[in-house]
């Protein structure tokens, strides 16, 4: 289990992997994104996200959030949702 952990600094949002050492500041949506990657899986998230951002800043998020995953830039991603592979058109 992968110890992903949230939090703010100076008006700043940051995802750290605490199993990996490695910290990226974030956006306010993938923030958001990263509440419900535990227990919703991809589809579940467009729908909670798209309730208040525009549905293609919700794609693009997430298939950001898919590249850190698949590029092991920072964490993989546990419980239902892992990423699908997006494409933006």
């Amino acid at each position: 289990m992968y110890r992903v952990r949230k939090f703010r600094h100076n008006n700043r949002l940051y995802i750290a992997d605490l199993d990996q050492f490695r910290l990226v500041e974030v956006n306010e949506i993938t923030w958001n994104a990263m509440a419900f990657t535990s227990t919703l899986d991809t589809d579940g998230i467009i729908d909670q996200l798209s309730q208040t951002y525009p549905r293609d800043l919700v794609l693009e998020t997430l298939k950001s959030l898919g590249d850190f995953q698949n590029n092991d830039v920072i964490f993989l991603l546990h419980g239902p949702c892992r990423l699908k592979q997006m494409e933006i058109v």
